[in-house]
């Protein structure tokens, strides 16, 4: 028992003083089942504790520790009376957040600073407070990244550390945060092969499986075309590589890329050299087994060894090129050529990779990409007790996280600590992890079926329902808006599943793939010509198995602030920011110009399934996502690295069928950086998207700014199909042409355009519109706000598809209607089904409804009672209660859910600590 001292200084900062006082006792600590061989690192006793911390209890007494003051100390850390970490395989602890608000804490182990490093080495793990009362962590130690030399030999200290809060390093007044005793621990893994088993001809068979991923197999280029068909292309691609290769020359390989320095260049050679091994080993290439082609293959790695990636490189620049670029094509292409040269050679080559990479690291799909490197590194090198290791270590991506990277319970995937990347980095993940269950199946390290089932899991509940005919939405693609959007990646990744697919799975995967296909020719071609080797077997299979057809849903994925609709007419997604979620990024100068991408955009896609592609983005005006309610303050395009968060923490949505509500909070508060790169606005509104079969009801209220530049809604910024002469448009019937510079069409009900369909609006309205750009140009509809707008609102319906005689006679009697529109509370209707749609901003009563806290809720009568969907939406709260005039019986309800009643109201409490905005659903029936 061992208690420390801070290391770290005082940061002063007394224009921000704390204004409440924290908890005197806390809520018990929940019980947790600690393993007997643990010890402890961290323990609370009473009287004096290391400056930064001081001492508090539970209500049963336990001692915990209050980081009372951020903005007096930023760091605190502990002696530890363990310094060999590796014997042990987790740290744990349980953490209270009294007021969560975004802030960023991290846990470090520290080594001893040796004096000729910048910082003493140490391992880190992020954690982001997104949540009020306990929570336990089990921090696996190896997914943990050692910096500086860091080495869970030689720990010294443990700690915690004030990385962020609320864009700044200091505390937020009212924020409190508490530790209980830190433990490590002995716990059994999930992964235990037996080492024993791992034969020579056992890491045979692994290598000639790996082979198969990458170049197939000679009875499948012998029996399917298309394997025929890709080897000679291989063979071509290879090949065209090596006759520009330049031999006996010191100073570059290949004539375009010459600085060896830099990560990007060495990349590049090494990449050749794999397709050139591709072009060697694939049986049915025309330079299959070609040995002037293996000589020279062998020359180029002896040559990127000696100049670019040997025991001088040195990591200049982007870190990803050599962690993760070189180094996995590097093991690729030394495994089509294993047979042909030496371990000594393939021990020498794989030196870097095996010094930068000694064993996964890093989150999800980097993790992915380290791991494959680091698998093959060690089985190429014989080392079983690094491949099994390392295997294990890889597996720690098959967990649901609750912040940060990772799949989440709801289908979110995140990376970048908060950025939504379904359409990015989480297909690489899936593409190569994929690999992995092929290559050790039915092996003595296969990976447990547990994992299997989840992956198959991320393709239905993740990947598939962000495509809609075969394109990837671009909500959750990052900053990654360029190209066309073709999911032919996603789709070829979901084609290597089957491979590991029961029967029923494979159906299922057949189905979805198939009907993409059938919707999109485009797609489908260009997911039959780029086909990995081993989904090429399943290719005609899956073409004779009959399509899915689309089944009309709506799905709120409240962890990443991303909403999407699909039906046979049209796919509509929603994407807004909270300060658990970006507003953009923008990375390596890529989505420069993305600045309003996450303030409520909402993509529409009908006929032109491609609306979103890369030439929207690079051709639409940014200050006009639509959707949006922004100001046209001028932005500033610079080159950094930059996502920033939402400003609020009030964000989310509840979904049921092809139904679902959404609200948020928007706020566009300065941004608190030390350069130019923000902008100051201080817009604020509400904002309650409704979506149903029919179309998309859009709300706003409580617009306020002060900052005197105009606030705009953006009704539509949509690429126009048809040349300006040939489009015909109209409003209320009668026909307009929209011009170059905003003009303004005046009370107005109803505009119709045939790339997409009707917009209504309830009251008569001043919309103004645009054409402009290149080609055939953008259509724009506004709703202005003004200069100084105090407390507005609007609300407007979007009917895609429905053409203007159908619409007029739709919005004679809407069965879709707004019954409230204020900055407290949203209530839509749709009263052909008997919905009620709230977005509670306020704990207020509306339509007998009284919620205890913020939330969104939607009702719906049916013959068994009331059907209800609820939502904490801020993430905040352990518990909601939901009062209900009169009084119900419970007829189901998620677990977590309790009934209660008294004075004619029916008391619905729901426990949401921790389950990050989860949607609930419950039915009451009324009592007689």
């Amino acid at each position: 028992m061992i208690i420390g001292h801070s290391l770290s200084g005082a940061h002063k900062r007394k224009d921000c003083p704390f204004v409440k006082t924290a908890p005197d006792v806390l809520p018990p600590l929940p019980e947790i089942d600690l393993p007997e061989d643990k010890v402890t690192l961290v323990t609370f006793q009473n009287g004096d504790i290391t400056g930064g911390m001081r001492l508090s209890h539970t209500q049963d007494g336990t001692p915990v520790g209050l980081w009372y003051d951020p903005n007096d100390y930023r760091n605190v850390f502990w002696n530890t009376c363990v310094r060999d970490f590796t014997k042990y395989s987790h740290l744990e602890f349980w953490m209270y957040s009294e007021n969560a608000t975004g802030a960023r804490f991290t846990v470090e182990l520290r080594g001893e600073w040796k004096g000729n490093v910048e910082e003493p080495p140490y391992f880190r793990h992020q954690i982001v407070l997104t949540w009020k009362g306990w929570r336990h962590y089990a921090i696996d130690l190896t997914t943990l990244d050692g910096h500086f030399g860091g080495d869970m030999h030689d720990i010294h200290f443990v700690g915690l550390h004030a990385t962020r809060w609320e864009n700044e390093i200091y505390g937020v007044p009212g924020s409190f945060v508490y530790l209980s005793d830190v433990y490590l621990t002995r716990r059994p893994s999930a992964y235990t092969p037996d080492e024993s088993l791992v034969t020579e001809g056992a890491m045979g068979s692994m290598k000639a499986r790996w082979k198969e991923v990458l170049i197939g197999r000679p009875d499948w280029t012998k029996n399917y075309p298309m394997a025929a068909k890709n080897a000679q292309v291989v063979g071509i691609h290879g090949a065209t590589h090596w006759k520009k290769m330049q031999k006996g020359d010191t100073t570059c390989l290949w004539a375009d890329f010459t600085d060896m320095s830099q990560g990007h260049h060495v990349q590049q050679l090494t990449e050749r050299l794999f397709y050139m091994a591709r072009a060697y080993a694939t049986y049915g290439s025309e330079y299959y087994q070609n040995e002037e082609l293996l000589s020279d293959i062998v020359y180029g790695l002896d040559w990127v060894y000696e100049h670019g990636y040997g025991e001088k490189a040195v990591k200049i620049g982007n870190w990803w090129q050599w962690d993760i670029g070189i180094p996995l094509a590097q093991v690729k292409c030394l495994l089509l050529i294993e047979d042909k040269v030496s371990s000594s050679q393939i021990s020498h080559w794989l030196s870097t990779a095996d010094r930068f990479d000694p064993y996964p690291a890093m989150t999800e799909a980097n993790r992915i990409w380290i791991s494959y490197v680091c698998i093959l590194s060690s089985l190429l090198q014989r080392d079983v007790p690094r491949l099994v290791e390392c295997l294990r270590r890889m597996q720690t991506v098959f967990c649901y996280v609750t912040d940060n990277d990772g799949f989440y319970e709801d289908g979110s995937f995140i990376q970048h600590t908060n950025s939504p990347y379904i359409g990015g980095y989480g297909t690489n993940y899936l593409e190569n992890i994929v690999d992995f269950f092929y290559v050790f199946k039915d092996t003595p390290l296969e990976i447990p079926e547990c994992h299997r089932k989840m992956l198959i899991h991320h393709f239905s509940d993740a990947f598939a329902p962000f495509i809609y005919k075969g394109v990837v939405q671009k909500s959750v693609c990052g900053r990654g808006t360029r190209g066309d959007g073709k999911a032919a990646r996603q789709a070829g990744a979901g084609l290597k599943l089957l491979s590991i697919a029961t029967k029923e799975e494979q159906e299922d995967l057949f189905g979805t793939i198939h009907a993409w296909c059938d919707a999109n020719e485009p797609f489908h071609v260009d997911l039959r010509d780029h086909l990995s080797a081993i989904a090429i077997p399943y290719y005609e299979q899956m073409m004779a198995t009959p399509k899915k057809a689309i089944k009309p849903f709506a799905r709120m994925f409240n962890a990443m602030d991303r909403l999407i609709t699909q039906s046979e007419a049209y796919c509509a997604t929603l994407a807004f920011s909270t300060s658990r979620i970006v507003r953009y990024e923008s990375i390596n100068e890529e989505n420069k110009y993305g600045w309003y991408q996450g303030e409520g955009s909402l993509a529409i896609v009908t006929d032109d399934i491609y609306a979103y592609d890369g030439h929207y983005y690079a051709g639409a005006d940014p200050y006009r996502f639509p959707g949006t309610t922004v100001t046209d303050v001028e932005r500033a395009v610079e080159s950094v690295v930059f996502m920033p968060c939402g400003t609020y923490a009030f964000g989310g949505g509840v979904h049921s069928g092809s139904y679902a509500m959404a609200g948020t909070h928007i706020g566009f508060e300065p941004f608190n950086f030390p350069w130019h790169y923000g902008f100051s606005s201080d817009l604020d509104l509400k904002k309650s998207w409704f979506f149903f079969p029919e179309g998309i009801l859009v709300m706003g209220a409580g617009i306020t700014c002060s900052d005197g530049n105009m606030v705009y809604t953006v009704v539509e910024n949509r690429k126009c199909t048809k040349p300006k002469k040939e489009q015909v448009y109209t409003c209320d019937g009668e026909i307009f042409r929209p011009t170059k510079a905003d003009r303004a069409l005046r009370g107005i009900s109803r505009i119709y355009n045939p790339d997409f369909g009707t917009y209504a609006f309830f009251d008569k309205t001043d919309v103004w519109h645009r054409r402009h750009g290149d080609g055939n140009g953008f259509f724009e509809l506004l709703l202005r706000h003004g200069k100084y707008p105090q407390n507005e609102g609007f609300a407007y319906l979007l009917l895609p598809g429905m053409d203007d005689a159908t619409s007029a006679k739709y919005m004679e009697n809407p069965p879709v209607k707004v019954l409230k529109n204020t900055p407290e509370v949203m209530i839509a209707t749709h009263e052909e089904v008997g919905i009620l749609a709230y977005t509670f901003f306020e704990a207020t009563s509306a339509y007998g409804v009284t919620p205890s806290l913020p939330c969104v809720l939607m009702t719906q009568k049916t013959e068994d009672g009331l059907l209800c969907q609820v939502c904490e939406a801020t993430h905040m709260h352990p518990s909601l209660t939901l009062n209900f005039e009169g009084e119900y019986a419970l007829a189901h309800a998620d677990e977590g859910i309790t009934v209660s009643h008294g004075d004619g109201v029916t008391y619905v409490s729901i426990d949401t600590n921790g389950t990050l905005g989860k949607v609930n659903t419950f039915a009451l029936k009324k009592l007689n």
